[in-house]
């Protein structure tokens, strides 16, 4: 299991580093500034769809530190039901903690 959070949090943050670079990026600045906006993020600056899209790659990075930390303490500690709840929060924390955010940056704005 920790193996299949690493690649899916590699390819999520993959996937939306790529929408950020050919959408939210300026064409007229030269390519290295385009790939450095489009990989860092910061969550206190952006607003909207640019918002979104932070989130998706926070998620990505959330998902590959989980992977690694479940492939470090051993996949034999998931077994029965509490496996279903500790993967279920896994993959749902931060999508619920994004939707949170935003909800509360729209209310405030």
């Amino acid at each position: 299991m920790g193996n299949i959070l690493i690649s899916l949090g590699i390819t999520v943050w993959f996937i939306f580093a790529i929408i950020t670079f050919v959408f939210l990026t300026p064409v007229t600045d030269s390519f290295i500034n385009r790939l450095i906006r489009s990989v860092k993020f910061l969550l206190s600056k952006k607003y909207g769809l640019e918002f979104g899209v932070i989130v998706g790659q926070a998620t990505g990075i959330f998902w590959l530190i989980a992977g690694l930390i479940i492939n470090l303490m051993g996949e034999s500690i998931f077994h029965g039901v509490r496996e279903d709840v500790i993967l279920s929060i896994i993959f749902l924390a931060p999508v619920t903690i994004g939707a949170f955010l935003n909800e509360r940056r729209k209310n405030e704005g």
